[in-house]
């Protein structure tokens, strides 16, 4: 039976399996849709602390975390497929993974039992860029490839607001003025911090991509227990943003930054959680 090597990094393993992909008789497209779904298996495995289980437990847990997360059946199907291929390549029988309807429906946004714990889970970040990613995520509502082009000139010396490039001011509450003011504390004292204005460094000091953005956002999420995108942070922004403000109000915080139609169309009210302006 093949293993893959716990020595090897997460990036050479699924090498092993795409080098294995190729050797079969499949179209490239479906090739690419497994490999991409082992490899968020594997990253899952290695970041959601499930404990020492065989090849097959794992596979029902993160099955069964896709189905709390309310991923939609479509979605967990083609997890079973790539499993199955998976199973293949592992040398090991085709387990028997039974196809469910999700019985609760996608949700638009986070509750505010699962902001807490996507909060909660943020909090355990050790490197405070991560814990500023996660946070200013949830509490900006910036689309990730704006979020991505932050410089340190956006952000207002007291915190207390983002200017974007548009001109817009995004105020910035309590929980992510102190998350920033913590990263910017450690990122003055990196090496390479003055090498470039970018706002989310890399530990080489280069600015850091949206994929690795996303990717920040959905080990956090890992952790709380959630499948988080950064789309579905800005959803939960607007959602509660447009809930809890008047017209006024948003036309203020939005005027310019997000379109009339896009405040009208998360117009409806989730539960929240209360934080400090």
């Amino acid at each position: 039976m093949k293993f893959l090597s716990e020595n090897e990094s997460i990036q050479n393993n699924i090498s092993i399996y795409g080098e294995w992909l190729d050797s079969r008789n499949m179209a490239e497209n479906t090739k690419r849709v497994y490999l991409s779904r082992i490899k968020q298996f594997l990253l899952f495995l290695e970041y959601a602390n499930v404990g020492d289980q065989r090849i097959d437990e794992s596979m029902r847990s993160y099955l069964d975390f896709l189905k709390q997360s309310r991923k939609e059946a479509r979605s967990i199907n083609a997890y079973i497929n790539a499993f199955k291929n998976f199973s293949q390549f592992l040398e090991l029988p085709s387990f028997n993974f039974k196809r469910e309807r999700c019985y609760q429906k996608t949700s638009g946004a986070l509750s505010g039992e699962e902001q807490q714990r996507y909060l909660k889970a943020a909090e355990q970040q050790k490197w405070s860029r991560d814990k500023a990613i996660a946070v200013g995520l949830l509490y900006t509502g910036l689309r990730i490839s704006e979020f991505a082009k932050l410089n340190v000139q956006n952000i207002s010396a007291g915190f207390s607001f983002i200017e974007t490039s548009n001109g817009a001011r995004i105020q910035l509450n309590q929980i992510t003025r102190n998350v920033f003011r913590e990263w910017f504390e450690e990122r003055n004292g990196m090496a390479n911090f003055t090498e470039t204005e970018a706002l989310w460094l890399t530990k080489e000091g280069e600015r850091l991509s949206g994929a690795g953005l996303t990717f920040i956002a959905k080990r956090v999420g890992w952790k709380a227990g959630l499948l988080v995108s950064p789309e579905l942070l800005r959803r939960t922004f607007l959602a509660s943003t447009v809930d809890r403000l008047d017209a006024k109000e948003l036309a203020s915080i939005f005027g310019g930054y997000v379109s009339a139609p896009t405040i009208a169309r998360f117009s409806f009210s989730i539960p929240r959680v209360s934080h400090k302006a």
